[in-house]
């Protein structure tokens, strides 16, 4: 995060509680994220869904492709170099999928450094 993002940001945070750092806690994270080639990577994904939700190339699902549960349904890339295959997941599967996700790209990081 640039010095004038990370200004800006604290003047735009509520005043300071566990709700407030947690917040800024994430969007520290968030831009640390996006600023390397793999986030750079998924947000071309991102655009390129957004592209074909606008030009009706692509069409959201009305409902969770894993539960079956309406409420707002999220694109979730399986893999980024292909951007326009996506799973339409409701937003608790989509953070269970990239939960499991991350623990397992946690025990491999492990079995990396072990090994």
């Amino acid at each position: 995060m640039s010095e004038t993002q990370a200004e800006l940001f604290e003047e735009l945070a509520p005043p300071e509680g566990p709700l407030a750092r947690r917040r800024r806690l994430w969007a520290a994270v968030y831009y640390r994220q996006m600023s390397t080639p793999e986030g750079l990577h998924a947000r071309r994904a991102r655009w390129r869904i957004k592209g074909a939700l606008a030009s009706g190339r692509l069409s959201r699902s009305e409902a969770c492709s894993t539960c079956s549960g309406p409420g707002p349904i999220e694109a979730h890339h399986p893999d980024y170099d292909r951007p326009l295959d996506v799973v339409w997941l409701c937003h608790a599967c989509h953070m269970r999928c990239h939960a499991r996700s991350a623990d397992a790209s946690q025990l491999a990081f492990a079995f990396e450094v072990r090994g």
